[in-house]
């Protein structure tokens, strides 16, 4: 890891996370080279690092395991921000270089107060809970339900008129599963007479069926900032 002084453009950055960069003490430039470790779990935070460019994965450590993968930041994201709120200031993730990355690092010590005290900033870390909560339930969800219940779910959130039409690729990604994965699970559904093919798609053959597998557990992905942890 390397160290340098910040520029004017790069502390200008901070503005997208919400900061006002005049009001913060001692900012850095750290640089990381692919697979060094920007944060390690169970270390104390010295710096907060804020990614202006490269490819960072954060995970939780498995013993025995490379560890599970909680998210893949490019370009933008904070490590680790949930210390902000903690009081052992222990960091809980990994974050791992995937390229050589460049982050932005606010000293933790003389910081934490001065960004606790900027709303905007506030604000941009609520909204990456936010939709870390969500990530996390829809994964949740996807673990306790087979993908046929994910799909009917779907289905009756999507469907617009008496056929749903698959977009694969959009479907693909919002279920995060494969085509050849949703191709035979719209293969079982027809087998146990719940869907049947339409003209252009697929239509509902038993709406009683139907809704057996339909639990309402698809909640679509919210757009907007990546958390870390």
């Amino acid at each position: 890891m390397e160290k340098r002084q910040i520029t004017e453009e790069e502390n200008r950055i901070l503005s997208e996370y919400g900061i006002l960069s005049d009001e913060i003490v001692n900012p850095g430039i750290q640089v990381y080279e692919r697979g060094e470790i920007l944060i390690d779990d169970g270390k104390p935070l010295t710096d907060l690092l804020f990614l202006t460019e490269g490819k960072v994965k954060t995970l939780i450590p498995a013993e025995g395991k490379a560890g599970l993968l909680l998210g893949m930041y490019v370009n933008r994201g904070i490590f680790d921000d949930t210390c902000l709120f903690r009081q052992d200031r222990v960091s809980h993730i990994r974050a791992v270089a995937e390229s050589q990355v460049s982050v932005i690092a606010l000293p933790y010590d003389i910081n934490c107060r001065i960004l606790m005290e900027q709303p905007q900033f506030i604000r941009y870390l609520a909204s990456g809970f936010a939709s870390f909560i969500d990530q996390a339930m829809n994964s949740f969800f996807f673990q306790k339900y087979p993908l046929e219940y994910q799909l009917c779910s779907y289905i009756a959130a999507n469907r617009r008129d008496a056929e749903f039409v698959p977009v694969m690729k959009k479907l693909c990604r919002d279920l995060e599963a494969g085509e050849r994965e949703i191709e035979r699970c719209f293969q079982l559904l027809m087998n146990k007479g719940v869907l049947a093919r339409g003209q252009k798609g697929y239509r509902i053959a038993d709406p009683v069926r139907f809704e057996e597998y339909n639990k309402g557990i698809y909640m679509p992905k919210k757009q907007g900032g990546n958390h870390a942890g």
